[in-house]
């Protein structure tokens, strides 16, 4: 990742120079640069992505044929899509798509950073220990409503159905409460507040996008279809909304750390 990191910076630092010239094809070199990148960036994922949809695939569903024979159709999938910006920004000298691929590495680090300090691993055991905690207290609670009896043989007969609810509907408090209600006046407010949204809507998308695949592989209904579509595009422009206003912090917070260097 180090190694992929310096060569996205040398990239970078390449295409604004041509930017920056004035010459009537400078332009056109610097978008063969961002191809560069594109193939960069292809190369990596195209690497990855096998990888990991093959070991789900051998885990979850018993389905170990991954020959690789066709890993260039993996490599158009995913070089198709991030090379539109580079082609209808063609013209634009204030466009530069490396420098966007940085950002994205750099707030990756920041993020990683962020989720390896000890505050957030206690963190993690704490919302564990309080879902469990209130899911187990939720069933005395509805306990003073219903004949412990009647509960009883309802939870075992659709037990998995009944936890994942109130599971689910826990999460959702925890989440509404420390993450989407955190004070965000300061500079590190702010950082703390929207670097967790990022990692919500991210982990928002990836369900969606396993869900689809999971209902791919056995009953898709058209509506199912519309709905998980919806659902995974609103996640999509959450995250994307939440990035852009945490990138806005980081670069903040850069410019008034070098003012005290």
């Amino acid at each position: 990742m180090g190694l992929l990191f310096q060569l996205l910076e040398d990239l970078e630092d390449t295409e604004r120079s041509w930017l920056d010239r004035s010459s009537k094809y400078s332009i056109h070199i610097a978008r063969l640069i961002s191809l560069a990148c594109i193939l960069l960036l292809t190369y990596f994922f195209t690497l990855l992505i096998p990888i990991v949809i093959g070991t789900v695939l051998e885990h979850f569903y018993n389905y170990a044929n991954a020959e690789y024979k066709y890993l260039w159709a993996f490599s158009l999938l995913i070089f198709m899509p991030i090379s539109i910006p580079v082609f209808t920004n063609w013209m634009d000298k204030e466009y530069c798509y490396s420098s966007i691929v940085v950002d994205l590495f750099e707030t990756v680090v920041f993020l990683r950073e962020n989720t390896r300090s000890i505050k957030s691993r206690f963190e993690m055991i704490f919302f564990l220990i309080y879902v469990v905690f209130n899911t187990i207290i939720t069933f005395f609670a509805v306990a003073n409503f219903v004949e412990e009896k009647s509960l009883i043989n309802f939870v075992k007969s659709d037990s998995i159905s009944f936890f994942s609810i109130i599971l689910a509907i826990h999460m959702l408090i925890y989440i509404i409460v420390r993450i989407l209600l955190l004070p965000n006046k300061t500079i590190q407010q702010k950082y703390r507040k929207l670097s967790r949204e990022v990692m919500l809507w991210f982990f928002v998308l990836l369900v969606g996008f396993s869900y689809m695949i999971h209902k791919l592989l056995s009953s898709f209904s058209t509506i199912d279809m519309l709905y998980l579509l919806g659902a995974i595009l609103v996640a999509f422009v959450r995250f994307i909304t939440s990035y852009k206003d945490l990138r806005k912090i980081i670069v903040e917070i850069k410019e008034n750390a070098s003012l005290f260097m």
